[in-house]
């Protein structure tokens, strides 16, 4: 499988599942252009990835698409609505200290930061 993690440069960022797809694929190639071709020893490793994102894109071969956002901010439509998504399940989880790392939590100060003004 491929995990792809995504920094601030993806925030508020609104796309279809296909669109994520090319996404990832295009930044597959811009990342590292010399990764195809004859340059590298991975270059058959490097395509047969993007075949399969390619497959996948155009509905050829399905896969499980996990999407764990820590912050919580993603929204995935239920087109099934009011009735259930046979097709999506989810799992509440409990963040880890790495991911409120990550987000800034965990230097927050969320307390007595009224007299940070006084003394500034």
């Amino acid at each position: 499988g491929i995990n792809a993690e995504y920094g601030k440069q993806w925030y508020q960022r609104r796309v279809r599942v296909e669109g994520l797809l090319h996404q990832v694929k295009d930044q597959l190639a811009t990342i590292n252009p010399f990764s195809f071709g004859d340059s590298s020893q991975s270059s058959a490793t490097m395509e047969s990835v993007v075949e399969e994102l390619t497959a996948v894109i155009e509905g050829k071969r399905l896969v499980e698409l996990i999407l764990e956002d820590p912050a919580g901010n993603s929204y995935i439509q239920n087109v099934y609505a009011p009735d259930p998504d046979p097709h999506l399940k989810i799992v509440e989880f409990t963040r880890t200290a790495e991911d409120d790392d990550v987000l800034g939590i965990t230097h927050m100060k969320t307390e007595n930061y009224e007299d940070d003004s006084l003394t500034s």
